[in-house]
């Protein structure tokens, strides 16, 4: 099945656990992606990294210089280094700007690592409560 092949390359000792591997389809079920989100998804995970690249930021405005603005500015201002980008819908692009907004205001792996505090948390429902009746989706694409 899907769990074997995919926990396969997976050291033993840090195999994924079946309980989780249902747990993930859970949250992948509750989300209900789009093919076009998991499009978006899979771009936001590849040009995701450039922002933390301190050659590439550092030829940025400073301003800019944050991981998801970074990455945000290079999208708008310069296409040619994320050209993949240009084959996101106008709804998979603003996914991932959403996405990046959220992800500089509340850090999901952070809050998973126990090292995030209430107001964190709040923080992150606020945004979310922002962008009105979009919000659970921005809030799904995020989690996705």
């Amino acid at each position: 099945g899907s769990y074997e092949i995919f926990t396969k390359p997976q050291a033993p000792a840090n195999r994924l656990r079946p309980e989780q591997w249902y747990q993930l389809r859970d949250i992948i079920r509750w989300i209900q992606p789009t093919h076009a989100q998991l499009h978006a998804v899979m771009i936001l995970l590849s040009i995701r990294a450039l922002g933390k690249s301190k050659e590439l930021v550092n030829q940025l405005p400073k301003d800019k210089r944050r991981p998801e603005r970074a990455v945000l500015y290079i999208m708008e201002y310069h296409k040619n280094v994320v050209p993949s980008a240009d084959w996101l819908s106008e709804d998979g692009e603003r996914s991932i700007r959403k996405a990046l907004m959220v992800h500089e205001t509340f850090n999901l792996a952070q809050m998973l690592q126990g090292e995030n505090v209430p107001g964190n948390v709040s923080q992150l429902q606020q945004l979310v409560l922002s962008y009105g009746a979009e919000g659970e989706e921005v809030f799904h694409f995020y989690i996705l």
